[in-house]
């Protein structure tokens, strides 16, 4: 998209991207019109760059003999991706900054989570109000803001394996020496990873055994 997105993406309204040869090639024409709904420049790239980062990751694993365009995605009435025609696949898209990450369970029927998020200027005050629970904040307050986006990540990261997304309350996932709460009942049955990546970002994948 080099030449077509300006550097100042973040601030400008949403264009037609049919310009854009990279759009065109990865995404069906229901796709182009949902690209096109997205009334700021930044949701646009935000969701195509996680679109291609996940239909580049089913191809290669997956589906070697379709088209990009062939791979659809379609999205349940909380927001949970799914592979149209596939839908026992999890998988789970992710974007922070200037990343889109996007993964896949290799066993049918499980479901994973993924979220990605910059350190880099983030406010630690807003982060804990927000998504903290209260014995997390007495925990976490002074914290390097690596520690906090680190807890943040892998709440996110929850919500998605759970399906719940936007939907759902953050404050009810809290987590304790990296195991997952949510209302204060322990989550079994799943694995968590958490690592830094270059440029300053956090990365939390979850996923059921």
């Amino acid at each position: 998209m080099q030449g077509l997105v300006p550097q100042y993406y973040r601030t400008s309204s949403g264009i037609d991207l049919t310009a854009c040869r990279v759009a065109v090639d990865y995404t069906s024409m229901g796709e182009m019109a949902r690209v096109a709904d997205a009334k700021s420049l930044k949701r646009q790239i935000e969701w195509l760059c996680g679109r291609i980062a996940l239909k580049e990751l089913l191809q290669s694993v997956k589906y070697p003999e379709l088209s990009f365009k062939d791979i659809l995605i379609k999205y349940d009435s909380s927001g949970k991706p799914s592979v149209s025609g596939d839908e026992e696949t999890g998988i789970s898209v992710s974007h922070s900054g200037d990343l889109a990450m996007a993964a896949l369970h290799l066993v049918p029927g499980k479901k994973l989570g993924i979220d990605v998020e910059r350190s880099s200027g983030a406010d630690p005050h807003a982060i804990l109000s927000v998504a903290f629970t209260p014995e997390e904040r007495r925990e976490y307050t002074g914290r390097p803001i690596e520690e906090i986006i680190g807890v943040f990540t892998l709440k996110e990261a929850y919500l998605k394996l759970a399906g719940s997304g936007f939907h759902e309350v953050i404050t009810r996932v809290s987590v304790k020496e990296n195991k997952i709460y949510f209302d204060g009942i322990p989550v079994d049955e799943i694995h968590s990873n958490t690592r830094d990546l270059p440029g300053g970002y956090k990365l939390s994948i979850i996923y059921e055994k």
